[in-house]
């Protein structure tokens, strides 16, 4: 985790110097993106004494990135690095609580359909997928293996700045005992590039 936060800050600490150095049309530009995701598998049911229940996605729900995008000069082609958070938890009772957690490191090449909208794909490496229970969760508590996926995403520009993305992945993630559960989900980012 400490290499993870080290990485992180490094990353925003060259995205600060960049946009320090550079005009609002240079080709490499940071970028902070932030969405939310549906899908995969229900991992558990999380049933309440008042009678309601609460799933956990493996799929879902809350994913945050940030990361540096380079569109080449010469050729209506942009790359992508990024490095984030993709998590989902159940409501919190009084006796526990249950979450999946992953970092995600993208990897996404683009081609500029004109000055708009853009479509592309690549790779996702999941580092640490971990369901966390707590309380009387605690026994389903589990890691899952690092994993590789792919993604396929489309944006729209809405200016130079404001970017709105849809994307899907594809994904499993194996526990070490051999089990496995399907991560593939969709999602929906709003993405702000300096």
């Amino acid at each position: 985790m400490n290499r993870l936060l080290t990485l992180c800050l490094l990353l925003f600490a060259t995205a600060l110097l960049v946009q320090a150095e550079t005009a609002e049309n240079r080709p490499l530009r940071p970028f902070i993106g932030l969405g939310l995701t549906f899908g995969g598998e229900t991992i558990a049911t999380v049933h309440y004494t008042d009678g309601s229940s609460s799933d956990l996605s493996s799929g879902g729900l809350f994913a945050g990135q940030v990361g540096l995008d380079y569109r080449s000069p010469d050729a209506p082609v942009s790359v992508r690095v990024s490095v984030g958070y993709q998590g989902d938890t159940t409501d919190d009772a009084s006796n526990g609580s249950l979450s999946f957690d992953r970092i995600p490191v993208d990897v996404l090449g683009f081609y500029h359909l004109n000055k708009q909208w853009r479509v592309g794909g690549g790779l996702q490496y999941v580092i640490d997928p971990e369901v966390k229970g707590e309380g009387v969760a605690s026994p389903l508590s589990t890691t899952f293996d690092n994993t590789l996926g792919v993604v396929v995403e489309g944006e729209y520009l809405l200016d130079p700045h404001i970017g709105l993305a849809l994307r899907g992945v594809g994904e499993q993630f194996k526990a070490p005992g051999g089990a496995s559960i399907n991560g593939s989900h969709v999602g929906a980012f709003v993405n702000y590039y300096f």
